[in-house]
């Protein structure tokens, strides 16, 4: 809504929901799951930068992380074949 925005009231709505997502903290949350986790990132997300999927990936207990190079923040659509794998192979071990 922000890059494009139709109307006047697109730019408005998109910048309060850019506040809404600043302030959320869910990181005190993450150390209740309990099932096998797999934190995915590329290493140039600008939204949820590495050391932030790293944080998370620390949060989680037994969280596995994997940073995809060259990747942004749509990972599972700029390398789909690479994310397909390693997603596969973690659903894969986990049945194992």
């Amino acid at each position: 809504m922000l890059a494009q925005p139709v109307g006047p009231q697109d730019g408005e709505a998109a910048l309060k929901r850019t506040d809404v997502i600043i302030v959320h903290d869910a990181l005190p949350k993450l150390a209740a799951i309990a099932q096998p986790t797999l934190v995915v990132c590329g290493d140039h997300d600008a939204c949820t930068p590495q050391p932030m999927s790293e944080e998370i990936a620390e949060a989680i207990p037994g969280a596995q992380l994997v940073v995809l190079p060259d990747g942004g923040h749509l990972i599972q659509l700029e390398q789909e074949e690479q994310y397909f794998q390693i997603v596969s192979s973690f659903i894969d071990h986990q049945g194992a």
